[in-house]
């Protein structure tokens, strides 16, 4: 449709790469300093999730995916 040039790029998506995505789960100090600041949406790579078994595990409280879910999750209840 010719809107390639609109289109903006993976990060604003994607800020953690399929291969690394356990980054989202691990304590600030240890992901590698994965930055979401700028992104406008996160994919959480449920599949892999399941697979790796921890879909309802606890995760550090300074990790990103606990600061997302405090942030927009635990708010609105």
């Amino acid at each position: 449709f010719g809107y390639t040039a609109e289109a903006l790029p993976v990060w604003h998506f994607y800020p953690v790469p399929h291969a690394a995505f356990r980054a989202l789960f691990e304590s600030v100090g240890s992901n590698g300093g994965i930055q979401l600041r700028d992104s406008r949406a996160v994919h959480l790579w449920n599949n892999r999730i399941e697979r790796d078994g921890s879909k309802h595990a606890s995760f550090p409280s300074d990790s990103p995916f606990e600061q997302l879910w405090s942030l927009y999750v635990k708010s609105a209840s």
